[in-house]
């Protein structure tokens, strides 16, 4: 039965009164054959599959499912598999956004996330809430009990995880960075008057500083594992170095390089962690011999530096001094590149997500498609908005989905006793 928020709040008022208070190769734009690693075995079937509890892929690779980080933000181990589909169906019937609309925004659903604002210099602060009457705090209470604490996730666009187990989820929908730790969440807000106007792409160093693109503004917003502002790199115009439309961005950890995807100009910027300026490849010069149409993702792994280019629809995998050592098509085609998601495991392997089927495709280190797991629905293995794609030091995949308005973690190969690991320190 539902009931109305009228009568909640009643109910509240009542009871404040009575207290008084997740292909083939085809190299086409050099001969990079010589350059190709082993082709190895492949999956036995070309099928989809889907991944209850897990997917066999061939070659003894295998992916299995751990967890999800539901539109709350809280990070579940699902024992049955059908108990994720009715939650996402509630949430999709009862909260289209991150709160029901028949409760006023007057009314604190006091999110399980703290709040992280972080305002421009020119920016009045805003009124704090901690100043609300003892009546409205009850209110708020009475009405978070029946309705539930306001969601986390909107549309989750990116995720990324830090040296604590955190995962980091970009949410451009609902204005936000969240930062999912158990029983220490908290959401870095962005807006008209905070240091990030619209959220993009996301990396951290290896100091856990989070480092978020800002694609409206044409920066990227640096803070650190607490989210507080550390600086800011980049500037809008034709500055040298300046970032005009960045669209991704990967974070070499060991040396200390930022890789930036610039779109607009078919270029990555390297920079160090500061935002000085290194080195840029492609552009309309091809400089260091590089040539790229239209890139949407990068990755820094194993020593390689692996692009997502021509609209997402060819893989490329440049070693040092920019040299292009392979490059493959996906076979994949999407109206929008940004769709696309792209990881890499430990042994080389690309996993990209293609939210038209639905599925992550998992292709060799040479190209070869090697198997696809997924399906179109809510349970687990399963997608809906499938987008970006991150794999961690651990082989665990991280699947974000706009549609569902989670974030799926899977295991890649099946490393046994790895679950009490996700999610910073469960």
């Amino acid at each position: 039965m539902k009931v109305s928020f009228k009568a909640i709040a009643m109910l509240g008022l009542c009871f404040v009164s009575g207290m008084s208070g997740w292909a083939e190769s085809v190299p086409d734009k050099t001969d990079v054959a010589a350059n190709r690693a082993p082709t190895g075995c492949l999956a036995a079937s070309g099928k989809s599959l889907r991944v209850f509890p897990a997917a066999e892929m061939g070659c003894g690779h295998r992916v299995a499912y751990l967890g999800t980080y539901i539109p709350d933000g809280k990070y579940r181990v699902d024992s049955g598999w059908g108990r994720l589909a009715e939650l996402a169906a509630t949430d999709e019937r009862q909260t289209p956004g991150l709160r029901p609309v028949d409760v006023p925004e007057s009314v604190d659903l006091r999110p399980r996330e703290r709040v992280v604002e972080n305002l421009l210099p020119r920016s009045r602060p805003q009124k704090n809430a901690g100043g609300r009457s003892m009546p409205a705090e009850l209110l708020d209470g009475v009405v978070t009990l029946v309705y539930g604490r306001e969601k986390a996730l909107l549309a989750p666009r990116y995720v990324i995880t830090d040296s604590k187990g955190r995962a980091i989820v970009s949410d451009p929908a609902a204005n936000a960075i969240h930062v999912l730790d158990a029983g220490q969440e908290f959401r870095i807000l962005a807006g008209k008057e905070q240091r990030v106007q619209s959220v993009g792409a996301i990396a951290v160093d290896n100091l856990d500083n989070i480092y978020v693109v800002d694609p409206e503004a044409g920066v990227v917003v640096v803070f650190d594992s607490y989210g507080r502002f550390v600086r800011m790199i980049g500037k809008m115009g034709d500055n040298e170095g300046a970032l005009h439309e960045p669209t991704a961005i990967a974070i070499d950890r060991e040396r200390k390089r930022l890789y930036v995807v610039d779109a607009s100009r078919d270029m990555v910027l390297v920079m160090d962690e500061e935002g000085r300026l290194i080195q840029r490849a492609g552009g309309r010069r091809a400089e260091l011999g590089v040539t790229f149409s239209h890139p949407s993702d990068i990755l820094v792994k194993r020593g390689e530096i692996v692009v997502l280019d021509a609209g997402g629809t060819r893989v490329e995998i440049f070693g040092a001094g920019w040299k292009l050592l392979r490059s493959f098509s996906t076979n994949i085609s999407v109206e929008n590149a940004a769709d696309i998601g792209m990881g890499m495991d430990s042994d080389g392997n690309v996993f990209l997500s293609d939210v038209r089927r639905a599925s992550v495709r998992v292709y060799d280190a040479a190209g070869n498609v090697r198997g696809e797991f997924g399906a179109a629905g809510n349970r687990r293995g399963e997608f809906r908005g499938p987008a970006a794609l991150w794999i961690d030091e651990k082989d665990r995949l991280y699947v974000c989905e706009k549609e569902n308005r989670r974030v799926q973690v899977f295991q890649i190969s099946g490393n046994a006793g790895v679950e009490s690991g996700v999610g910073g320190g469960r």
